[in-house]
Parts: structure tokens; C-alpha cells; sequence
């Protein structure tokens, strides 16, 4: 969905745009984190693009584990928006760089439950270890868009991409 850059959004419409609930738009104003730029005569809570813009960072800092009075601090001190868009796409990174390990090991472990092979002890420990790495990372419903997004690319597509060599 592509929005003009100009455009005001109502708190209903920034929600679904944005997949996050008007409760958590609400609880942002009340704190004091997220006050819309603007209210229409009606009074409703308008958004702008920098109001979109902050709740971005907002977001990508909430992803990353800070608490709202410390993402309060960084946006009051003018922290670079850049900061949190890197420190996002390194979290972003490990954890593909972890989900194609354990896809990588769950492939060998499976091959050989499917040739009547045991699978090696270093094999299931290591793909404890990676599953609860991972889990630690991805909340259920985000593994569950990246097993749609596996079987959308298809195991021999995902099989190409991943690293060769001892993990």
C-alpha cells in the first residue's frame, strides 16, 4: 500500500496501515511518545509522515528490547533514525544468519531419519542450541511468516541459498 507523502491519517488507518493496534497508538499519545502532529475540527488524532517516521523508530527500537522511558530518552536527546534502522537490519541479519543454520542442520537431520540414519549427537544438540536461539529472537507469529515464505520459495530455492560447509 502506497501512501502519498502528504497525506494526514487517522489513528484507525495508521493502525491497519501499519499492523499495529490503535490501543498501542492510543497508549504512544498517552505517554507522550507518539502525539499525533495534528487533530482534525472533530478532534480526531491525524498523523503525518514524520508522526509515521517516529513511529517507526519507535517500533524498530521496541523490536530491539528498549523499554518506552528509554526510546523516550534517545527520541528527547534526537537520536539519528539511521542508528535504528541499522541496529534493526543487524538484528535482522543474525537471526536469518541463525534460521539458515538450523535449516541447513534440520536438512541433514531429516535426510538421514528419511535413510534409516541416526541422526549424530552434535546434529540434535546443536539444533536445541539453534531453535532456542531462535525462538529467543522470533515471536510465533513471525515464525510463522517465515515458514510461509519458505514454502513460497521452495525448498530447492532455499536449499541454494544457504551456506555450504561445516556451521
Amino acid at each position: 500500500m502506497t501512501m502519498a507523502a502528504d497525506k494526514r491519517w487517522k489513528i484507525g488507518e495508521l493502525a491497519r496501515a501499519t499492523g499495529l493496534t490503535v490501543r498501542t497508538l492510543h497508549h504512544y499519545d498517552a505517554v507522550g511518545l507518539l502525539p499525533p502532529s495534528e487533530r482534525s475540527e472533530a478532534g480526531y488524532r491525524l498523523y503525518t509522515r514524520a508522526d509515521v517516521e517516529g513511529l517507526y523508530e519507535i517500533v524498530a527500537l521496541r523490536k530491539l528490547g528498549l523499554s518506552l522511558e528509554a526510546i523516550r530518552g534517545l527520541l528527547r536527546d534526537g537520536a539519528d533514525p539511521r542508528g535504528a534502522a541499522r541496529l534493526q537490519l543487524e538484528r535482522v541479519d543474525r537471526q536469518l544468519e541463525l534460521a539458515g543454520r538450523l535449516r541447513a542442520r534440520l536438512v541433514r537431520i531429516l535426510n538421514g531419519l528419511e535413510s534409516r540414519r541416526e541422526p549424530s549427537i552434535d546434529d540434535l544438540i546443536q539444533a536445541i542450541k539453534e531453535t532456542t536461539m531462535i525462538e529467543s529472537y522470533y515471536t510465533p507469529e513471525q515464525l510463522t511468516k517465515l515458514e510461509e515464505r519458505r514454502r513460497q520459495l521452495g525448498d530447492k530455492a532455499i536449499e541454494q541459498a544457504q551456506p555450504t560447509g561445516p556451521s
